[in-house]
């Protein structure tokens, strides 16, 4: 949701005006794709095992992603932001 804003202003910075149809549509049939996978795999798990541990997994997943980033996020941005 939150890379979608500046993912649009990269590809319309960088893309020919020429084809500029064709990755936008190329770049809205990928974000469509990956969103619906997220709601098919949530109904699958809630129907397997429950809601409440769709929320505990979901729960998880955060908690993991969090302190990856916390531990590891110099390496992810690297040096690009000196002032």
């Amino acid at each position: 949701m939150g890379i979608n804003i500046p993912a649009q202003t990269f590809l319309q910075e960088k893309t020919p005006g020429g084809y500029r149809g064709r990755v936008f549509g190329n770049f809205w049939f990928l974000t469509t794709i990956a969103n619906i996978i997220p709601v098919i795999m949530s109904g699958l798990v809630s129907e397997l095992f429950g809601a409440r541990f769709l929320v505990f997994l979901i729960f998880a997943i955060f908690t993991i992603v969090y302190f990856y980033v916390n531990n590891y996020s110099s390496g992810l941005i690297g040096n690009g932001a000196k002032n």
